[in-house]
């Protein structure tokens, strides 16, 4: 479904600390709450190797009537690299496994 108005996932220039409000709809559900660059140089390894990413992580943002914390782990030249969603009790984590640089 069409995002309406889009989410600003990252701004730039990377700041910490900075925070921004969504209100969207995604379909008819709305998505509202605020994010916020938790750390502009976080330490975690992913495919075995030691990254430094900027954490975005958006507490109680209303999916649909349903409270969620998003986190999201950007790196430089790889794009997201870590996503960690909580909803209720369950925390579901999604996480970079290959990496390839395109082609020429």
């Amino acid at each position: 479904d069409k995002i309406d108005p889009p989410v600003k996932v990252l701004p730039l220039p990377v700041k910490k600390d900075a925070t921004w409000d969504i209100k969207s709809s995604v379909g008819t559900q709305k998505v509202s709450g605020t994010f916020k660059i938790k750390n502009d140089a976080d330490k975690l390894k992913i495919m075995d190797k030691d990254i430094t990413a900027v954490l975005v992580e958006g507490v109680d943002i209303d999916v649909a009537g349903t409270k969620t914390t998003i986190r999201t782990w950007y790196a430089k030249d790889k794009g997201i690299v870590k996503i960690e969603y909580k909803i209720q009790d369950a925390t579901t984590t999604l996480e970079l496994t290959k990496s390839e640089s395109p082609p020429g």
